[in-house]
């Protein structure tokens, strides 16, 4: 997805008609939509967004704004480092402004490191008579690029959008949606309600999110590809790295290998080549200088590890011994406790919510010498604080 910024679009619109290699006739900004009935344009105006804007795979120089229309619309993204905003890019397909659609995904690029960005989401509801143009706008809404350095990281993680305590801590850059997402998703609509829209709204597009999945949303078979469609994560897939200063966080697929389903020579065969492909990638990873070199490595999976299966121990967790993992995090589990640390292994598990904490917000929050894991319950109480400094894992409070 590119990003089209008006004062170089306007330059070779200006120079293309200058050699004639472009006539106004044949310019439109944007397809001309068919006319909406009055009825249906009022509606629009009065909702306009089914789902307001949200910040998807940040980095020091770009951002993905997505969000959904209540009709297929024209849109584009205004931004600018003061609030009269004054830059515009727009959704790009096959090298031209995409045509009316609902669903916007739109890349920022070419923006500054850990600076404060503001923007609008705007649309252009589609009259029958072309002079008269009706647009509407979202509410000014700000996010601050990641640093190229940073000394700390502040990464929120939470099962379902129920389970966050709002204010999220105010440094948090990042939050990650462990899987667990939808509940018997049958449509498109399904997906929006319960997971799209309410991320979006929880979050208020200051906060950028990732998402993985787990059984719930591969199990929509059918409807997986529509899910994938409302998520960009970093490397536009399910398993993904994603390092903010001395956090590196390697988030695994675990999804295909939870299903419980008939083992056919063709679900076996397909579940051994995604995972051997993640346990490849895994390890070239954890291979590399960025990964050698990092202070803390955190793994995510999706599972529980009570249900942890054939494929993760045998592909996964050899890898997490080898290359010295600090903290594998788990989904939501029966178990009643949060952390264990068995001394068998050389990291501790942690799973993002219990059966006696079901609502919960866990907390990484890393500098250059400890990683502090916050895991906090209804109303902001605090359930347990933990502190993990190479090799050693200290107590900070006793479990709730």
């Amino acid at each position: 997805m590119e990003n089209q910024q008006t004062p170089n679009r306007r330059d070779f619109i200006k120079d293309s008609l200058s050699l004639g290699l472009l006539s106004i006739a044949h310019y439109t900004p944007f397809p001309s939509p068919l006319s909406l009935p009055n009825e249906v344009t009022e509606k629009i105006k009065t909702t306009p967004f089914r789902c307001p804007p949200y910040l998807q795979k940040p980095t020091p120089h770009s951002i993905v704004i997505q969000w959904i229309n209540s009709f297929p619309m024209s849109s584009w993204v205004a931004y600018g480092e003061k609030k009269s905003l004054g830059m515009k890019a727009y959704p790009i397909r096959h090298g031209q402004v995409a045509p009316a659609q609902e669903l916007i995904k739109i890349k920022i690029k070419q923006l500054k490191p850990n600076t404060r960005y503001y923007y609008k989401a705007f649309a252009q509801i589609p009259q029958k008579k072309q002079s008269k143009t009706s647009i509407i706008s979202s509410e000014l809404k700000s996010f601050r690029t990641p640093s190229i350095l940073p000394e700390n990281a502040t990464v929120a993680i939470m099962n379902h959008t129920e389970d966050a305590q709002f204010p999220l801590h105010k440094d948090t850059q990042l939050v990650l949606f462990n899987g667990g997402l939808l509940r018997q998703a049958q449509s498109n609509h399904d997906i929006i309600r319960q997971f799209v829209q309410p991320a979006a709204q929880t979050l208020e597009g200051i906060i950028p999110f990732a998402t993985s999945r787990a059984r719930e949303e591969l199990q929509t078979s059918a409807l997986n590809e529509d899910f994938h469609r409302y998520v960009t994560n970093p490397q536009d897939r399910y398993y993904f790295v994603h390092q903010i200063g001395p956090l590196f966080l390697l988030v695994l697929d675990s999804s295909i290998s939870d299903i419980q389903e008939a083992e056919t020579e063709e679900n076996s065969y397909i579940k051994e080549t995604y995972m051997e492909t993640q346990a490849d990638w895994l390890e070239k990873m954890m291979r590399s200088p960025t990964y050698q070199q990092s202070t803390f490595k955190v793994v995510i999976l999706s599972t529980p590890v009570n249900t942890i299966n054939i494929y993760e121990q045998k592909l996964f967790y050899p890898l997490f011994d080898k290359y010295k993992i600090d903290l594998l995090i788990t989904g939501g589990t029966t178990k009643k406790q949060f952390l264990t640390y068995l001394k068998t292994d050389r990291y501790p598990t942690l799973t993002t919510h219990t059966v006696l904490h079901p609502q919960t917000t866990t907390y990484l929050l890393a500098d250059k010498k400890q990683l502090a894991i916050k895991i906090e319950g209804k109303k902001r109480k605090i359930i347990d604080v933990r502190h993990i400094k190479k090799d050693s894992l200290k107590r900070e409070s006793s479990f709730i």
